[in-house]
């Protein structure tokens, strides 16, 4: 089982990612002209 890494794991929970890593993939399914199904991320904190 993966450990997250405010656990001292290596796994980025989707709340604790850089918020470019979502926007890169939505530009990329943009180019396919698809469209990103999950809900937005309310508790994000900053990893920039």
């Amino acid at each position: 089982m993966a450990t997250g890494t405010d656990e001292g794991g290596d796994m980025i929970e989707y709340e604790n990612e850089n918020p470019r890593v979502r926007q890169m993939y939505e530009e990329e399914l943009a180019k396919l002209d698809m469209k990103l199904q999950m809900p937005a991320l309310s508790n994000r904190t900053e990893n920039s």
